[in-house]
């Protein structure tokens, strides 16, 4: 092949690699990025030993990322970056459990969604836990 031949060849061959690789980059920072949803731990509140629910921000925060894998879910921390928080509380009052939990649109501190559960026998506790995942799931945005 002639020096010229080999040239335009490679000339070539190069310019698609560098369009190849332009196109990915741009694909990539098309993608909008995840929101971020900071999950808090737990707050007990009244008498309840507050050890007793080791695990239930980490329970819930793994049930958010499994029913919305669009969203990045860290949990609550000072100096994170985040979109939304959602907050979890429990107590016991009156021989009945109060779960609550909200969620914060941390750009006006406004909250988007509210929800509570009475809860009368603490074993039922574990099923509580997964729907307030799902009802974060829904409160944030697509």
């Amino acid at each position: 092949m002639k020096s010229g031949k080999l040239a335009l060849v490679l000339f070539a061959v190069a310019s698609t690699s560098v369009a190849s690789v332009g196109a990915a980059r741009a694909a990539d920072s098309a993608k909008p990025a995840k929101k971020i949803v900071a999950v808090t731990d737990l707050k007990v509140l009244g008498t309840v030993d507050p050890k007793a629910f080791d695990g239930v921000g980490a329970q819930v925060r793994q049930s958010l990322a499994k029913l919305r894998p669009d969203l990045e879910i860290v949990e609550n921390k000072d100096g994170i970056k985040r979109d939304y928080v959602a907050t979890l509380e429990a107590g016991s009052i009156g021989g009945q459990w109060l779960v609550t939990s909200t969620v914060l649109v941390v750009a006006d501190l406004a909250p988007l969604k509210r929800w509570s559960k009475k809860v009368k026998d603490p074993k039922a506790l574990d099923a509580v836990w997964v729907d307030c995942a799902k009802e974060l799931a829904e409160a944030v945005p697509k």
